[in-house]
């Protein structure tokens, strides 16, 4: 039987860790960012953390991201520098024996 599944629901802030408070002191929510005030970087941080917990939480193997690990891992000691630019491709860097080169790759390069 095919069930269609409800969507996660989108947050529109992310809180702040804060220390514990002492419990005479009340209850107070913590303080939290708009998802717009995020800076790219972490807004994709919190992403990929997400996307982790759910797959380890289902026991599951993330297909994308294990393409991409098996991708750079081949590369072995002749890739460097690898970084996610969060738009859909990945830059990193080779050496030649004189000078190290940078590329991009489309993540459907890869795929």
């Amino acid at each position: 039987m095919k069930v269609e599944l409800q969507q996660w629901q989108t947050p529109n802030f992310v809180r702040i860790k804060m220390p514990p408070r002492r419990r005479e002191d009340g209850f107070r929510e913590d303080p939290c960012f708009s998802l717009k005030e995020l800076e790219v970087q972490d807004l994709s941080n919190q992403c990929d953390k997400f996307r982790a917990e759910i797959f380890e939480k289902a026991g599951k193997v993330d297909p994308y991201r294990s393409i991409i690990e098996i991708f750079f891992g081949n590369c072995g000691n002749i890739c460097s520098d690898i970084q996610d630019n969060n738009d859909g491709t990945y830059s990193f860097k080779t050496t030649n024996g004189k000078e190290k080169l940078k590329h991009t790759i489309r993540t459907e390069e890869i795929l």
